[in-house]
């Protein structure tokens, strides 16, 4: 589904978006929340584990989802695992206090479409505008990673745009100097680096 489409439903489907926090820090939840509430934007729920999260009869209502890499009660990939089974329409996106890219990467091919190093504070509203709307982000690491294993397991990426904003990525280039290079759209760099999980997800299944 195109980056026009996915915001379409989106945005005629709910005014304001729902999203779970799924946390067992208090303080982290709290802090979170603190984030994401300044303009009321968003309907937030937080639930303290996997499973109060999975039992919840509001687990498919979500718009949006942030789960813990490491939950008191399972691991958050076997959540997102679990979720994308059973409510594939929620975009699930991985976070952890540690910059853990290995996790990060099977978080990827289990289908999150993003990951959000809880440190990096200062583009996580940023970030969370972009995943709502349908688009990814990949660093030139977790770029390298994917093109590495689409390599191994020889998987052809079939669109030109996102094999040369995939290479870019890699390279070490910003979502602002592919923009300039090569005359596209924040909207088209963001909605490529989805399709480009989405392949690594069904490369995965």
């Amino acid at each position: 589904m195109t980056f026009e489409k996915l915001s379409g439903l989106y945005h005629s489907i709910v005014d304001k978006p729902r999203i779970a926090i799924i946390e067992n820090e208090v303080s982290q939840q709290h802090f979170m929340g603190s984030l994401l509430s300044a303009g009321k934007k968003y309907d937030l729920v937080f639930f303290s584990s996997g499973n109060e999260f999975l039992n919840s009869f509001e687990s498919g209502d979500f718009n949006l989802a942030y789960v813990d890499l490491r939950l008191s009660d399972m691991g958050g990939i076997e959540v997102i695992e679990k979720t994308i089974f059973h409510h594939p329409r929620i975009q699930m996106v991985i976070q952890s206090s540690l910059p853990d890219e290995e996790s990060f990467f099977r978080a990827l091919r289990a289908g999150a479409i993003g990951y959000h190093w809880k440190a990096d504070l200062d583009s996580f509203e940023s970030k969370n505008d972009i995943f709502l709307n349908g688009g990814s982000i990949l660093s030139p690491t977790m770029a390298f990673r994917i093109n590495r294993f689409f390599k191994v397991n020889n998987v052809s990426v079939a669109e030109g745009a996102e094999v040369e904003i995939l290479k870019m990525l890699v390279k070490g280039y910003t979502v602002d100097m592919i923009c300039e290079r090569k005359n596209i759209s924040y909207k088209t760099i963001y909605s490529s680096m989805r399709n480009i999980l989405n392949l690594l997800k069904s490369c995965s299944e």
